[in-house]
């Protein structure tokens, strides 16, 4: 296929361009509206919501907690304010109990050849989400003795095993006793010398971890103990089970107090609790990117972009808890210029070894984590490792402070940082001096201090959130007709052509996250962020190869995903093997390259993609949303994208070629698309993959999700935090679905 067949097939499919007609729908209507995810943001969302306020906080990524878990600032920074009880939550070492006590253990019986553990390490190595690689199988009962190494106060036991069980009559008796697998009860024993043993506990009752093929027996356990005697007892209709993790948790005093560090995982299931309890609705995956004026030119709501389109969010005040407070500027808060030059960036890395740029100053962070790889092991690299947090720092030269100029930053500080023993690394930068940007009317700014301090920026967010609920009782209505804005004074604008039209989804959210009804109207400003020959739209298993292709091939390349990796479901969903295919021509490019460019396959594999097409000279920008389409006729001219600041803009373009998985572009166009038809007979669940350091692939099926509606997707992901295990490392951005909607013809 020709890279410019994608206008041609639209063509073909005769175009209806989804143009908004009416305005924009209007589907909350609050006294505050909090916009951006920070734990900021929703310190301040709690606070005005406990102030009598009626609230809403739209998050721009799929999660709560950008500016802790996407920064990877982990690290609790010395004499920090932890009065705030959201702080403490975060790092509260209560939350870390389900990581557990590290042991040694042995069987009482051998484990079955076909899934083994010769070194004993299978049950205790992290790793668990894929039955063939991270099991312990066993033809019938096995006891497994843990050694604790001292004696250590505990407080449970949990067995993660994995199921394939009878379900709606699926399997045949005969059939079940033979590739079926499910581990029936768990009875627990205790010793402090490993000679007098105490039955502690008993359950029969697995729960299933929101999956289908994944489940956990938990029993409490108190007291102060060495070894620990766990019976995995087989369920008889079974002919085997299999053990994937065993975790020891430790007791209250061994916990007590506040960690140096938290987890990713810890601080996205923690804020989504906060607004959850105090009963504020929210929205992830919805980036803010235009604000909402009365007939005074006053700020009065935010327009928020997501899957399923534009929406307006109606609000007495607004909280700008933005990157660059972008919110803010629209609505006409005063703010310093932008001085193009050199501008101090840091980018923390988890990693094995110290990034060796001579451009970065790398600063060794408190803390160990240790870091087994599986699945792609590379023999250039050794298969543990002991990974450190390094902040590392570098110039960049600035030439402006748009969205483009912090996305060629990005990609400068990732070329100096990244090393072949890199275990994680953050998803977006740290600025040490961005212009200050005051407070509008109706609208406060939550900006980050200068020193990293997290609990004094809760602090600051509770504050702005109890002031803001107050002065929303005094706010008067907003007088005329209200307009949504989103480009600022002295931006470039995209100027339509004769017969050019844009189009974008236009679909509200459903009712359960609507108060309000109508519509505002929209100025239709859209800043022109660039021009290039192809545009990729998504970077996943076909749009890294065709940004690599496009740009070897000389086009002037842009290539964007709302991800921060390249790869898609094989990287960050994890699906990190393949399922047959023809692994030859690029493909084995692909697999050489990404065995010697590092240890741990999706950093390795997402970073071989981006720098392969650095070296084409494609210009890439992560955390960008495809949201919109410049139509002429029957082609398509223009792609509209919102930046991770918020910028919502056009890049001109000669060719586009969709690769997100989604047929985005097509739908977006107008093109006939579909997603489930008659036709199809079942569909498996979709699931959202349990990240564990160093691990290559975790599959899961949770649910069914419709990739088309933000409200779905939502969902989707929260569900999935609730259902995974506290020692989670993180929780992966990415939906792996296994039906999406597609392109008709």
């Amino acid at each position: 296929m020709r890279i410019d067949s994608l206008p041609v097939m639209l063509a073909g499919a005769g175009i209806a361009v989804n143009v908004l007609a009416g305005g924009l729908p209007v589907v909350q209507d609050v006294d505050v509206v909090v916009a951006g995810g920070s734990s900021a943001a929703v310190a301040a969302a709690v606070a005005a919501k406990q102030a009598g306020a009626t609230v809403f906080l739209a998050a721009p990524r799929p999660y709560l907690g950008e500016d802790i878990a996407g920064t990877l600032r982990l690290v609790r920074v010395p004499d920090d304010d932890d009065s705030h009880p959201l702080y403490r939550a975060i790092f509260d070492g209560r939350r870390a109990t389900r990581s557990g006590w590290p042991f040694t253990y042995t069987y009482d019986v051998a484990p079955d050849k076909t899934h083994p553990d010769p070194k004993h390490t299978v049950l205790s190595d992290g790793a668990f989400g894929d039955p063939a690689k991270h099991s312990v199988q066993f033809r019938g009962d096995a006891t497994v003795t843990i050694d604790l190494g001292a004696e250590r106060e505990v407080s449970g036991v949990e067995l993660s095993t994995y199921l394939r069980e009878q379900r709606n009559g699926s399997l045949s008796t005969a059939t079940l006793a033979s590739v079926g697998f499910r581990t029936a009860a768990m009875d627990v024993s205790a010793s402090r010398d490993g000679k007098t043993w105490t039955s502690v506990a008993f359950t029969d009752r697995p729960a299933v971890l929101g999956t289908t093929n994944n489940g956990i027996l938990s029993v409490p356990v108190a007291g102060t103990w060495r070894y620990l005697r766990v019976r995995a007892i087989r369920d008889a209709a079974y002919s085997r089970q299999l053990l994937g993790e065993l975790r020891v948790l430790k007791g209250d005093s061994a916990v007590a107090g506040l960690m140096d560090r938290t987890t990713p995982f810890i601080v996205k299931r923690t804020l989504d609790e906060a607004l959850l309890s105090a009963g504020v609705p929210y929205l992830t995956g919805a980036v803010p990117c235009g604000v909402l004026k009365d007939a005074d030119g006053q700020a009065c709501g935010i327009v928020i972009a997501d899957r399923s389109g534009r929406q307006a969010i109606r609000a007495k005040v607004v909280i700008d808890a933005t990157p660059h407070a972008r919110i803010a500027r629209l609505a006409g808060a005063e703010s310093g210029a932008f001085k193009p030059g050199p501008c101090t960036f840091s980018r923390v890395v988890l990693s094995g070894e110290c990034p060796k740029s001579r451009r970065v100053r790398a600063t060794q962070l408190p803390g160990d984590v240790p870091v087994t790889v599986k699945g792609h092991r590379s023999r250039e690299f050794p298969s543990k490792f002991t990974a450190h947090f390094w902040r590392c720092e570098m110039e960049v030269e600035m030439p402006d402070g748009s969205a483009r100029s912090f996305a060629a930053a990005e990609q400068a500080l990732r070329d100096a940082t990244f090393t072949p023993l890199q275990a994680d690394a953050a998803d977006t930068l740290v600025m040490k001096d961005f212009p200050y940007v005051g407070p509008a009317p109706a609208v406060a700014v939550l900006t980050p201090s200068k020193q990293g301090r997290i609990g004094s920026e809760i602090a600051a967010g509770a504050r702005a959130g109890a002031v803001a609920a107050q002065a929303a009782k005094a706010a008067p209505a907003p007088r005329g007709p209200v307009v949504a804005c989103g480009a600022l004074p002295g931006e470039k604008l995209l100027t339509l052509k004769p017969g050019e039209r844009v189009g974008e989804h236009a679909k509200a959210l459903p009712s359960y996250l609507t108060t309000a009804s109508g519509t505002v109207a929209d100025d239709a400003s859209l800043p022109l962020l660039a021009t290039c020959d192809t545009f990729v739209a998504g970077a996943g298993t076909g749009g890294g190869p065709a940004g690599i292709s496009a740009a070897r091939g000389g086009a002037k390349t842009i290539v964007c995903d709302f991800l921060y990796m390249m790869g898609g479901v094989s990287t960050e969903g994890l699906i990190g093997s393949y399922y047959y295919g023809n692994r030859v021509g690029f493909t084995s490019e692909i697999d050489e390259g990404v065995k010697t460019t590092g240890a741990v396959f999706p950093q390795a594999k997402s970073e071989w993609y981006r720098r392969e097409q650095r070296r084409a000279g494609a210009e890439i920008w992560f955390g960008t949303m495809v949201q919109g389409v410049v139509v002429d006729g029957d082609r398509v001219t223009g792609v509209v994208v919102v930046m991770p600041d918020g910028t919502r803009g056009a890049v001109r373009c000669s060719n586009v070629v969709d690769a997100t998985g989604n047929a985005e572009i097509p739908a977006l166009a107008g093109a006939a698309t579909e997603f489930i038809t008659d036709e199809d007979l079942s569909v498996q669940g979709a699931g959202m993959a349990r990240k564990t350091l160093g691990v290559a692939y975790a599959n899961s099926d949770l649910s069914f999700v419709d990739d088309t509606d933000a409200a779905d997707l939502f969902y989707f992901a929260l569900r999935s935090r609730a259902s995974l295990p506290g020692g989670t490392w993180d929780q992966a951005q990415v939906v792996n679905s296994r039906e999406r909607r597609r392109m008709v013809g």
